[in-house]
């Protein structure tokens, strides 16, 4: 799992950190990682699936069912 790994990075850098991530899935069995991430050009370069949540701090939250970034 992933806390906000592109923050603080410039443009190359978030891609190099991307491509990291990227490389820890093996395509071959059933391997997840978790990233959260308010970038979301680096989160539709770097994700199959992604899921959005929103709400308010304290009160209520949601989550949306995963979405495919193709």
């Amino acid at each position: 799992m992933f806390d906000e790994p592109s923050s603080y990075l410039d443009v190359k850098q978030r891609l190099n950190a991307a491509r990291m991530i990227r490389s820890l899935i093996d395509e071959n069995h059933d391997t997840y990682v978790i990233c959260v991430e308010h970038d979301l050009s680096i989160l539709d370069y770097l994700s199959d699936y992604i899921c959005c949540l929103y709400g308010t701090p304290g009160a209520y939250g949601v989550v949306t069912m995963p979405m495919s970034v193709r």
